[in-house]
């Protein structure tokens, strides 16, 4: 059996920690419903904890499970280099610019102020019952603050399977296994229209 209690480092040495979040197990729950909302809601609070527990000036890299490395990730470095915070970038979205599934941070009282003040929104939406997708919370507390940050170009966080190049550090598995139906998509049609353009990149590299 492995020993989950034991320090854990990754291939390039960084120490983690595996947690143990207390959320419902029962039933199944489709995307950006209540119960959705109420697992990332959870999953922002650990990340706060894991900011109160890191020293003023720390680099953080938060990511969702489904985020796949392909690359160091100490080269995504020089994206803080003049701001203190960095966001995958939202390719489909209307209301979000940013995807919190892979965030660079380095912690400082305004990042921290930043993250309070969203989970607390974030909670203010749960309580009423009118639950709101945790990025747009996050969206309008940056604009509302005039922060400044950047977000990641598609080439080196990417959410779609054919924009993952060789410089690609990190792959957000979000389209893998949207052949499945959801409720009002048509994915059938989609996830064609995925193939054929991820086609079209292949052939297109080949050519050069």
């Amino acid at each position: 059996m492995y020993d989950y209690n034991k320090p854990h480092l990754d291939k390039y040495g960084i120490p983690y920690e595996f947690k143990e979040l207390d959320l419902e197990r029962e039933g199944r729950s489709h995307f950006l419903t209540y119960k959705f909302g109420l697992c990332m809601l959870k999953r922002s609070e650990y990340w706060m904890e894991v900011m109160e527990k890191t020293e003023d000036g720390g680099i953080i890299i938060f990511t969702d499970l489904d985020v796949i490395p392909l690359g160091d990730y100490r080269t995504l470095l020089p994206w803080i280099s003049d701001v203190d915070l960095c966001f995958m970038r939202e390719t489909k979205s209307r209301t979000a610019s940013i995807n919190c599934g892979f965030i660079l941070l380095r912690k400082t009282p305004d990042v921290m102020d930043l993250f309070n003040d969203w989970i607390k929104r974030c909670r203010w939406t749960f309580s009423k019952k009118n639950y709101l997708n945790e990025q747009k919370v996050m969206s309008q507390r940056l604009r509302a603050k005039k922060f400044n940050y950047k977000t990641f170009t598609h080439r080196i966080v990417s959410r779609e399977p054919y924009l993952v190049f060789k410089e690609t550090i990190a792959y957000h598995a979000i389209n893998v296994g949207r052949d499945i139906p959801v409720d009002g998509v048509d994915t059938q049609g989609w996830v064609s229209k995925i193939g054929a353009m991820e086609k079209a990149r292949l052939k297109s590299e080949r050519v050069k």
